[in-house]
């Protein structure tokens, strides 16, 4: 789960947010229903998918929930930590790219 929000008191334009998926997990391809669906999904060198959500403007105090689901064909044995996603967009002609949490996931 992703939740993007404008906290500032301007509307955001151009809204990117990526997300990095280590490469034991797959993402689930028919689980985007209510949500927003990716613009791009990728692999990267490392062969780590990446998702792409790309947001065309955001107004203050907007919020954009995004949901998805990751399945292993390996049993993992603990748990494991997930990146933090990141977004980027522009503000005063400067990049920002803020970033969330990491997550780790008990299994």
């Amino acid at each position: 789960l992703i939740n993007v929000k404008n906290r500032s008191l301007k509307k955001l334009k151009d809204v990117s947010i990526v997300d990095k998926i280590p490469k034991l997990l797959d993402i689930e391809k028919h689980t985007t229903l209510g949500s927003l669906k990716p613009t791009r999904i990728m692999k990267n060198k490392k062969h780590e998918t990446l998702i792409l959500w790309d947001i065309e403007e955001l107004m203050p105090g907007e919020e954009r929930v995004i949901h998805y689901y990751l399945k292993s064909n390996l049993k993992i044995l603990g748990g494991l930590t997930l990146q933090p996603a990141m977004a980027k967009f522009m503000v005063k002609d400067k990049e920002a790219r803020p970033r969330s949490n990491r997550v780790f996931v008990r299994v």
